[in-house]
């Protein structure tokens, strides 16, 4: 498995990328001249951006080796980054955001499919959870890293050692290009083979674990503020990220000889409901548990998903992989922009009443898909 570590590099710098801004809202928003709520359509614009890239730029690049569009999604990345850490206006930052949404989300789902084929289908959920891994290591060890640099020097500081280390990525990538298989894609990840009744249900619990999880981290550090607790504000995010290593390093094992994706999948979604419960109790020790608890399911929850759909679809691993990336942080776009509303009419406190709902809505759709006959994996 070792042979993987360069695509958990580079996945290291986008989870430091997506996560960290969500900490660093009002400094941007004052050296921008925009409110927090605006910065926070940022982490909207580069989820959403991410969710759609593949489908819109997936047929255009099918004919690059898979080396060749893994080094030009790192390259995009990096110039999205560029020109956010040199924003001096609201849309010039969106513009940045946007661009590095375009090649995380070109080069996310197409890891997951490299990592597949390099491990082996018999350690197929290890080789999925060790990149899914460099994305958790990235938020637990990157975001409270970036918050605290931000707080010594500025907030583009932590933006250029994003830059810095999607370099070394970049280059560990071309050093390594002769060991990377060609990936094939062959049919649209809109094929009917892919999106069926198997795996619509299968998706629409990615989609809303994304809206629900994602959604609300972005502005976990607004919601502490609320509730006078901004002082564990990078105890909280530590907790969450460290919570969030140990599910991404632990359940590809798990799911590899001790439970099945489904039962998986109702465990991470039932402590999913147990932590936002937590989160609005007002005690500190509470919210501390709460988030590790949050990060250990929320990071859980993708590999049990993806393990699953590439056991029932008939199409290559890359198109719905891709399309279950692509929901996951569709959902966390859309969960971004409902909390970004929420913020600005003053109801950010409901807001983990409100998510909790969701969840429970999302443990009702996957145990009714269970009922319906769907083969145990």
């Amino acid at each position: 498995m070792l042979k993987l570590w360069f695509l958990c590099l580079v996945n290291c710098a986008l989870g430091l990328d997506a996560y960290v801004l969500s900490g660093l809202l009002p400094s941007i928003a004052q050296s921008i001249g925009s409110r927090p709520e605006q910065v926070g359509l940022g982490i909207a614009i580069f989820t959403l951006a991410y969710a759609l890239s593949t489908p819109i730029f997936g047929k255009i690049f099918q004919r690059l080796h898979t080396s060749h569009l893994l080094q030009l999604a790192v390259g995009v990345f990096i110039v999205g980054n560029i020109l956010t850490v040199c924003a001096t206006a609201f849309s010039v930052f969106i513009l940045g955001r946007l661009i590095a949404g375009v090649g995380a989300g070109i080069f996310s789902p197409l890891a997951f499919a490299t990592a597949i084929k390099l491990g082996g289908e018999e350690n197929k959920g290890q080789a999925i959870a060790i990149v899914l891994a460099g994305l958790s290591v990235g938020t637990a060890f990157g975001v409270p890293f970036g918050l605290w640099l931000s707080q010594l020097y500025t907030w583009k500081t932590t933006i250029l050692c994003i830059i810095g280390l999607s370099s070394v990525g970049l280059l560990a990538l071309f050093l390594n290009r002769l060991s990377i298989p060609l990936i094939t894609t062959r049919a649209s990840i809109f094929n009917k083979n892919i999106i069926n009744s198997k795996t619509i249900p299968i998706l629409m619990v990615t989609f809303l674990t994304g809206f629900t999880s994602l959604g609300l981290y972005s502005y976990l550090g607004q919601l502490l503020f609320i509730q006078g607790l901004m002082k564990i504000d990078i105890y909280a995010m530590w907790l969450w990220g460290i919570g969030g290593c140990i599910g991404a390093f632990s359940v590809g094992k798990l799911l590899d000889n001790y439970i099945s994706s489904q039962k998986m999948t109702i465990l991470v979604l039932l402590l999913l409901i147990i932590s936002f419960i937590l989160l609005f109790s007002g005690q500190w020790q509470l919210i501390v548990l709460a988030c590790f608890i949050w990060g250990y399911a929320g990071w859980s929850s993708i590999v049990p998903q993806q393990h699953r759909l590439t056991s029932i679809s008939k199409i290559s691993h890359q198109n719905i992989l891709a399309l279950n990336s692509s929901l996951n942080y569709l959902g966390g776009a859309l969960g971004t922009a409902l909390a970004s509303f929420i913020a600005y009419m003053q109801w950010l406190q409901e807001l983990p009443i409100i998510l909790t709902l969701v969840l429970g809505l999302t443990l009702y759709i996957h145990c009714r898909h269970r009922d319906m006959g769907v083969d145990d994996i």
